[in-house]
């Protein structure tokens, strides 16, 4: 359906403009591309294709209440069946009264094979009409975990906090970069965290995990105030931190510690069938010294 092509498209260059020149994007056309993905639920059944536009929804939805403190509805609407149908008897219309004007001489464009695609698909939603068939409304997935690789930048998910937060890609992988490797070491790190998490439905299987892979890079200690990284459920941080352990004191003089690509396996048994939150955080403790970031990639459900 065009219109859904079209939706992509406005996505992917407000995108590439955010990315090239983030002060020209404004405020109506992402509220008007959100009232727009809101109302393509009332005519996109495929379920791949919901999840897409609920994934757009998340993204500008987080965008706008990230600059004015307010997030504007982002609930994909209803599928109506009904409404496809209209749209394909207002389509026979046109094509009905092409057709008499030319039985009776009137001059009208001719459309060629075009003409005879649109008649042939007009029968068919004559047909539709006229045998009454019961169109089903498809069943619609719950909210799946989606872009757990981040190849989409920040699609499907919400992100924060008081240090940067950007996805990059190396080739074939890409990931999520939580703080900022450029940060001076003596005094040029922004004491707080950077953080993304998403919602999504964990499925009735026995014995679900979260699995996900990160790096940490560190010149600070993984003490109480310090420098690490750490997951939350729900808000509710898990009590494992990910940090730098080796160390002995913090040093700027030194390349930074890096624990290495680590795999990490959550337990989701306790959430069976239910909607979470999932969050990962990157915190810089109480000082704005020695430098602390966390590479997150292959977030998915096992």
């Amino acid at each position: 359906m065009h219109e859904y092509q079209e939706l992509i498209g406005e996505h992917q260059s407000l995108q590439k403009q955010l990315a090239d020149q983030p002060d020209t994007v404004e405020s109506e056309r992402v509220l008007h591309l959100i009232a727009q993905a809101r109302d393509a639920g009332t005519y996109i059944s495929d379920s791949q294709e919901r999840e897409r536009v609920r994934a757009i929804l998340k993204h500008w939805g987080a965008y706008v209440y990230k600059n004015t403190g307010e997030l504007p509805p982002t609930q994909l609407a209803p599928y109506e069946p009904r409404r496809g149908l209209d749209r394909m008897t207002a389509l026979r219309t046109r094509v009905m009264q092409w057709w008499s004007k030319r039985r009776h001489g009137e001059k009208v464009a001719w459309v060629g094979m075009f003409a005879i695609v649109v008649l042939a698909l007009s029968f068919f939603g004559v047909d539709l009409a006229t045998k009454g068939l019961s169109i089903p409304t498809p069943t619609i997935k719950p909210a799946e975990l989606c872009n757990g690789g981040f190849e989409d930048n920040f699609d499907c998910w919400q992100h924060g906090g008081e240090l940067d937060q950007s996805v990059k890609c190396n080739g074939d992988q890409c990931y999520a970069v939580l703080g900022n490797p450029d940060y001076l070491c003596y005094g040029g790190v922004p004491v707080g965290k950077a953080w993304i998490k998403q919602t999504f439905e964990v499925p009735q299987e026995i014995s679900p995990t979260l699995s996900l892979r990160y790096r940490v890079f560190s010149q600070d200690l993984d003490l109480q105030e310090c420098d690490y990284f750490q997951v939350a459920i729900n808000g509710q941080l898990l009590p494992e931190r990910y940090g730098n352990f080796e160390w002995n004191e913090p040093s700027c003089d030194r390349e930074p510690w890096d624990s290495d690509w680590q795999t990490l396996s959550l337990d989701l048994n306790a959430y069976r069938g239910e909607e979470i939150e999932a969050s990962f955080h990157s915190v810089n403790g109480t000082q704005p010294y020695y430098n602390t970031w966390t590479y997150v990639d292959g977030i998915r459900i096992d």
